[in-house]
């Protein structure tokens, strides 16, 4: 007998792939979204409700008549107080869920040490909390990076990877980090449904059998599409300073990669194995594994280190950073280009 379920999110990454899954797995699906027209798929066993998940009225048309419900919601492109937002948003849903009876909700977290993590992790896991207050079991998932097509931290790496000339490793940014391959994170998130057994609220860490540091996943994306960037290990850098480079360098993505900056300096790792032992049909495959299915990726350096792209990066630094200021009345173009040939043939 299929399930009524709510689905939030679901015209995000994650969301939509779960969305085709849930309906293959034969479930009647509510969808609630600020945005139906982004929602293409059409299905008989599909109900769409517009509105947002910080209203009570929105949430309880979509919630009322479903036994489970996913939570999928995020503020990490909020202009202002993501950490606000979210907090907001998961207290709506959680006074909605006891209205109105719900038995569970399959929630998706980030993975990360509760004692020391970045605001974007900490927000992660006080969601999480607020979700538990309330009468329904919660399942909460803990992720790190997601490897595929259309995944933001994917299309981050894929970005970097592509544009710059060579690769940085900083000192203060070597945590290791524990990717899932994006078919494994869906079938973890769709299999949540299911009665394991458990009589409360669980935390389950999921991700795939490699931790690797940030730095050496780059390399592994830019080798795997055979695109030859060297590794240039570099003393500890400001945060600030990196986050100022990523907007200029991946300028679709600014907003969120500024907060997930922050959250590189702190390992996300699976801890325990209960995953294994909730789920032992699901065998998470490796990044090299992840990465042949995705396939291969383009260089696109050339639209990067154009001298009027260099101009605008390191202006924008000297008026940000003071001690940048020295850079100004410099040929950049041909500063850049030195330097990129010296690291090169020093590293031949």
């Amino acid at each position: 007998m299929s399930k009524k379920i709510l689905l939030t999110g679901a015209t995000g990454y994650v969301g939509s792939k779960l969305l085709v899954r849930l309906l293959e797995m034969g479930e009647q699906v509510h969808v609630l979204t600020r945005s139906p027209e982004k929602l293409k798929l059409q299905h008989p066993s599909l109900l769409v409700f517009e509105g947002d998940v910080r209203s009570p009225k929105a949430v309880t048309e979509a919630m009322r008549g479903c036994d489970s419900a996913y939570y999928l919601i995020h503020g990490l492109d909020e202009s202002h107080s993501f950490e606000y937002q979210e907090a907001k948003s998961a207290q709506v849903f959680t006074q909605c869920s006891n209205e109105l009876g719900l038995e569970k909700i399959i929630y998706l977290g980030g993975l990360g040490d509760a004692d020391a993590i970045s605001p974007h992790l900490r927000s992660r896991h006080l969601t999480g909390s607020i979700l538990a207050l309330g009468r329904a079991r919660v399942l909460e998932f803990r992720a790190s990076i997601v490897l595929g097509v259309g995944s933001t931290s994917y299309e981050i790496i894929k970005a970097l990877v592509s544009r710059l000339p060579f690769l940085i490793d900083p000192k203060n940014l070597r945590a290791r980090c524990q990717p899932i391959y994006w078919k494994d994170l869906i079938e973890y998130l769709a299999l949540g449904l299911l009665d394991r057994g458990e009589t409360s609220s669980q935390v389950i860490e999921i991700g795939g059998p490699d931790q690797v540091g940030y730095a050496d996943l780059l390399k592994i994306v830019a080798d795997h599409s055979s695109i030859d960037r060297k590794m240039i290990p570099v003393p500890e850098l400001d945060p600030r300073l990196i986050a100022e480079v990523f907007e200029f360098i991946v300028p679709e993505h600014s907003r969120v990669g500024r907060h997930l900056i922050e959250s590189l300096i702190f390992p996300t790792l699976v801890e325990d194995d209960k995953a294994q032992r909730f789920f032992p049909e699901i065998r998470p495959r490796p990044i090299q594994e992840g990465l042949d299915e995705i396939g291969k990726i383009n260089s696109d350096l050339g639209t990067i280190v154009s001298k009027e792209h260099t101009m605008q990066v390191l202006m924008s630094l000297s008026k940000r950073f003071p001690e940048f200021k020295i850079l100004r009345g410099i040929n950049f173009q041909s500063t850049v280009q030195d330097l990129i040939a010296k690291q090169m043939t020093s590293l031949k």
